[in-house]
């Protein structure tokens, strides 16, 4: 009995220490740029030096992020242009506000190295306010506030089953190498419908096939956007350097930079080995 007692006081000393830290910790800004100068500015995705949001990036979360409306957004992207880093970034702001005390999940992909990559960058924006994590583990992270956040592979067993589930990220969304994708976003959509989630799926395109080519064409309720090199990259690069860029050689540039849904690009460009693809899904990270 007495070591229970004396357990149980051991237990109401942590809470007391938690709840005293909680008192402490200062609210979190509501203003987005500001959140971003509080965790550090973006880093350019070639250079890696630090920039302001460029202009493109801040009118997508102006217009799209919306503080108690449903969020499903579709984002057919150029790639090298920041819009990974700019989801991980809403992401962790609305931790704060939108989504408090429930569950994000972060999926970039169907390999366990990728997906350590991209949730390790959005674990890496707290390194500036590390007073507001309570606790981390493999692929996972809670805040004093209750937020949990995860990362894990595509696999809808895995996805299926989840409650309160704030927002869930699809990363690189067309370049996942499944033969068939359809069971991960039929694991994922009625769940977003169940817990009225917020879905934010972008990618840069991979021929016309998969769930992410089939709900652009589609007629559905997703807020969908293309945003080429020109638009995307036009404050990150010169106008000479997005040129060098769409006249590539090495990648489909009509897919890479121009958001086209190209068709065979295996019969195009030559035979895509494994190695090959597996060099493209981390061409982003």
């Amino acid at each position: 009995m007495d070591d229970f007692v004396e357990n149980l006081a051991i237990i109401e000393k942590h809470q007391d220490v938690i709840e005293s830290e909680e008192i402490k910790l200062k609210p979190i800004t509501n203003d987005f740029l500001e959140f971003n100068d509080l965790i550090g500015l973006p880093k350019h995705p070639q250079t890696f030096k630090e920039h302001c949001m460029t202009k493109i990036q801040y009118k997508v979360f102006k217009d799209n992020v919306h503080l108690t409306k449903q969020i499903k957004l579709h984002l057919n992207k150029a790639r090298q242009c920041g819009w990974t880093e700019l989801i991980l970034r809403i992401l962790a702001f609305h931790c704060f506000h939108k989504y408090a005390g429930g569950k994000i999940i972060i999926i970039p992909g169907i390999r366990e190295k990728t997906t350590k990559e991209i949730y390790g960058r959005f674990e890496a924006l707290f390194k500036n306010i590390p007073e507001y994590v309570l606790e981390r583990g493999a692929l996972y992270m809670k805040l004093y506030n209750g937020t949990e956040i995860y990362g894990m592979p595509a696999n809808p067993e895995a996805i299926t089953g989840w409650t309160k589930l704030k927002a869930i990220f699809m990363d690189e969304a067309a370049k996942w190498n499944l033969v068939d994708d359809l069971p991960v976003i039929n694991a994922i959509l009625p769940i977003v419908r169940t817990n009225r989630s917020d879905l934010f799926m972008i990618s840069t395109p991979k021929g016309p096939r998969g769930f992410f080519y089939q709900i652009d064409v589609d007629d559905n309720d997703f807020t969908k956007l293309v945003i080429d090199i020109h638009e995307g990259g036009e404050e990150l690069y010169t106008l000479e350097e997005r040129n060098e860029m769409i006249n590539s050689t090495e990648e489909d540039p009509d897919q890479e930079y121009l958001n086209k849904y190209t068709t065979g690009r295996d019969s195009i460009w030559g035979e895509v080995t494994e190695e090959h693809r597996i060099a493209e899904e981390e061409m982003e990270l």
